[in-house]
């Protein structure tokens, strides 16, 4: 049996515009998931990352960085969207409630990353406090009527520069 690939990637700016970086202690787990194993220098792959249900392409690549000026760096392996890609867009609406107008968590929030049974492919579970999103999303779903919280979301979706369709909903944050 394969060794399950999971990490749990804590919530950054990058996360919401390019994507993240895997540490080097998790690529051979990662590789054991990948249908052409370790990835060469600057080879980029197709990936796909599940959320809700849904399918989210991505890529995984091998960053080419100069080697002669950086000869004990380690490989860097990144899964990489952009940041008006579908997934991006998802993360930002996920998230938008815990986050501050310059992307700093306001609670303990991270996203975790699994393998499943089909190589190159990835579930995804953002996690708010000690939840899921996905129970806190059952459990406290409301509509947005405050003014000054409406405010701050469009002062992120203003930073954002992007052309995401953002729900005008928000999940109550849970303080532990």
């Amino acid at each position: 049996m394969v060794e399950e690939f999971r990490y749990e990637k804590p919530i950054d700016k990058s996360l919401f515009k390019q994507g993240f970086a895997v540490p080097i202690e998790l690529h051979g787990v990662l590789a054991k998931h990948l249908s052409g194993g370790r990835l060469e220098v600057g080879e980029k792959r197709p990936m796909k990352f599940f959320l809700e249900g849904i399918g989210y392409d991505v890529s995984l690549r091998n960053e080419n960085f100069d080697r002669k000026k950086n000869p004990t760096h380690g490989e860097i392996w990144q899964f990489n969207y952009g940041a008006r890609s579908p997934i991006a867009c998802r993360l930002r609406e996920i998230f938008s409630s815990v986050l501050s107008p310059t992307f700093k968590p306001l609670l303990n929030a991270k996203l975790i990353v699994r393998s499943t049974a089909v190589s190159d492919q990835f579930r995804i579970e953002p996690v708010i406090g000690m939840q899921t999103f996905d129970k806190q999303l059952s459990m406290y779903f409301y509509e947005v009527k405050e003014r000054s919280r409406l405010d701050r979301y469009n002062e992120r979706t203003d930073e954002l520069d992007g052309d995401c369709p953002w729900a005008e909903i928000f999940i109550e944050q849970l303080l532990f």
